[in-house]
C-alpha cells in the first residue's frame, strides 16, 4: 500500500479533542510538540489502530521538515490521511460477514473471520486481533449480524 492510496479524511471536533488529549500526554515539557516516533502511540491513545506500514508512513512524513519535533497542527494534517471512521468500518465488517457467512445464518465465527482476513492479505498483529475481538466479538466467539447493525 502506497501513500497515494490514502484519501484526506478531515477530523471532526470530537476526533480532534481525542487526538489533542493523547498529544498532550506525550508533550511532557508542554512545548506544543512531540517526537515523530510517538505518532503511533498518540494515534492509538486516541482510539485508532494504525498498521505498522501506516505508522512508518506517518513517521517518515513527520520527519520531512527536519526539525525533529512535530507540532499538533502538523499532526492533524498527517492524521487526516490515516484516520479511520469506525462507523464505516462496522458497515464494511457487516458486509464481509454476510459475504463469508457460509450457512447464511447471520453469524460469523471470530476464528474463521481471522483466517479469512489473513488469507486475503490483512497484516494483523496481536494488538489488531485483540482490538477486533474486544470490539466486535461476543462472549461465544461470534460476530452476529442482525438487520443493519452488528451485535457485539
Amino acid at each position: 500500500m502506497s501513500e497515494e492510496e490514502f484519501a484526506l479524511n478531515p477530523l471532526n471536533d470530537k476526533d480532534k479533542e481525542e487526538l489533542k488529549r493523547a498529544f498532550t500526554k506525550y508533550d511532557k515539557k508542554n512545548l506544543g510538540n512531540i517526537k515523530p516516533i510517538e505518532i503511533a502511540d498518540v494515534f492509538r491513545m486516541a482510539g485508532q489502530n494504525p498498521t505498522v506500514e501506516e505508522c512508518n508512513l506517518m513517521i517518515n512524513e513527520a520527519e520531512e521538515p527536519g526539525t525533529g519535533m512535530l507540532m499538533f497542527e502538523d499532526l492533524i494534517k498527517i492524521c487526516e490521511k490515516y484516520w479511520k471512521n469506525y462507523q464505516n468500518y462496522s458497515q464494511e465488517l457487516k458486509e464481509a460477514c454476510l459475504a463469508f457467512d457460509r450457512q447464511d445464518v447471520g453469524v460469523m465465527d471470530f476464528d474463521e473471520m481471522k483466517q479469512i482476513l489473513i488469507k486475503y492479505g490483512e497484516q494483523l498483529d496481536e494488538n489488531d486481533l485483540e482490538l477486533f475481538q474486544d470490539t466486535f466479538v461476543n462472549e461465544s466467539g461470534k460476530i452476529i449480524v442482525d438487520g443493519m447493525n452488528l451485535i457485539y
